[in-house]
C-alpha cells in the first residue's frame, strides 16, 4: 500500500493545468488530481505522489481528454483513484515512467462491452498514444486497457498483481504490445478462472510481441467482444508464457477461442500449464496458423481440434500428452 504523502499540497488537484509544469510537491486530492487543459504541454512529476480520495469516488488521477501532443514523464505515482491514468479522444500523447499503483474498483463480473474505467491506465478513443516504462500494479480491474484505440504502444511495462487483466484490448485495431512484462493476474468469476496476462477482445492487427508472462493463472486470450466481434488478424509472436508460481495454477498458455480467425501464433516459448496451447472451449476457431512454437512441461502441449488450422514446425517437448481433445 503507498503511503499517504506527508503534508501534501492540495492547490493544484481539480486544476485544469495549460502550461508545462513540473511538480514541486506531492498532491493529496479531494476529488481529481491533474487535468490537462491544452495541447503541446509537458507534465513533469518529478518523483512526486498523486493521492486519490479512494476508489470509491468518480476520481481520475491524470486525465487527458480532447487533447493532443502532451507528455506526461516520471518518475512518480498515481494512486488511490478511480482511474489512475486516463487518456480520451486525444492523440499524441506520451505516458512515461509513471507509477500507477492501486487504484480502481474490481468489476463483477468482468465485461466485455461497455468497458470499465477502474484501471490503472484507460485509453479510449484515441490514437498514437505511447504507454512506456511504466509500473502498473494492485489496480482492481485492468492494469493497462486499450477500448476502441489505434497506433497505441504498449512497451517496456512492468504490469503486476492487478485484479482482472494485466493488458487488455478492447475493439482496439493496429496497436503494438511488446517486451512488457505481465505477472500474477489471477480473477476468479462463478468458479472460473478468468485472469489473463494479455487479453484481446474482439480486436484486430495488433502486435503482441517479445512480452514476458509470468505466473498468469491465463497467459494470451484472443475472443470475441460481446456476441460477433472476432479478434483477427493479430500476430503473436516470440512471447515467453509460464504458468509457473500462478496462484491458481497455470490453466492456459495461449488460448484462441470462439471465431477468432486470421491470426498468427509463432515462435512463442509456452511451459507450465495445464494446456499449453487451447483451441476452443467455446467455439471452433478456424485459419489460425500455429508455428515454430516451443510448447514444454504442460499437462497438455495443444488441446482442442486443431481441424481448419495450421500447426507447422511446432516443437513439443515433456508434456504429459503433447495432443489433447
Amino acid at each position: 500500500m503507498v503511503a499517504p504523502p506527508v503534508a501534501a499540497a492540495t492547490d493544484l488537484c481539480g486544476s485544469s493545468i495549460s502550461s508545462d509544469l513540473e511538480l514541486d510537491a506531492d498532491l493529496s486530492c479531494p476529488t481529481d488530481g491533474l487535468v490537462i487543459a491544452a495541447n503541446g504541454i509537458t507534465i513533469k512529476l518529478n518523483g512526486h505522489v498523486i493521492m486519490g480520495p479512494g476508489s470509491g469516488s468518480e476520481s481520475v488521477g491524470l486525465r487527458i481528454a480532447g487533447r493532443s501532443d502532451v507528455s506526461v514523464l516520471g518518475p512518480g505515482t498515481i494512486t488511490g483513484f478511480r482511474t489512475g491514468v486516463l487518456v480520451e479522444s486525444s492523440e499524441d500523447i506520451v505516458v512515461k515512467r509513471i507509477s500507477a499503483v492501486e487504484n480502481g474498483l474490481p468489476v463483477i463480473p468482468p465485461v466485455a462491452f461497455p468497458v470499465s474505467r477502474h484501471d490503472g491506465i484507460h485509453v479510449t478513443m484515441s490514437s498514437n498514444v505511447d504507454l512506456e516504462k511504466n509500473l502498473v500494479k494492485g489496480n482492481a480491474d485492468d492494469g493497462i486497457n486499450v477500448h476502441m484505440s489505434t497506433g497505441v504502444r504498449v512497451v517496456k511495462n512492468e504490469v503486476n498483481d492487478n485484479g482482472h487483466d494485466g493488458i487488455r484490448l478492447d475493439l482496439a485495431d493496429g496497436n503494438i504490445i511488446a517486451r512488457n512484462l505481465v505477472v500474477s493476474h489471477d480473477q476468479i468469476f462463478s468458479g472460473t478462472p478468468v485472469g489473463c496476462g494479455i487479453e484481446l477482445f474482439g480486436s484486430k492487427d495488433n502486435e503482441i510481441e517479445e512480452n514476458r508472462l509470468v505466473a498468469n493463472t491465463n497467459g494470451i486470450r484472443l475472443r470475441i467482444n460481446g456476441t460477433s466481434l472476432a479478434s483477427t488478424g493479430n500476430e503473436v509472436e516470440e512471447n515467453m508464457v509460464d504458468g509457473t508460481g500462478a496462484d491458481l495454477g497455470g490453466r492456459r498458455g495461449i488460448h484462441v477461442r470462439d471465431v477468432s480467425t486470421g491470426n498468427e501464433i509463432e515462435g512463442n516459448t509456452v511451459a507450465n500449464y495445464l494446456a499449453g496451447i487451447r483451441v476452443g472451449d467455446p467455439g471452433a476457431p478456424v485459419g489460425n496458423t500455429f508455428e515454430e512454437n516451443k510448447i514444454r512441461m504442460n499437462t497438455c502441449g495443444i488441446q482442442g481440434s486443431t481441424v481448419g488450422n495450421e500447426f507447422e514446425d511446432n516443437k513439443l517437448k515433456d508434456n504429459g500428452a503433447d495432443f489433447c481433445p
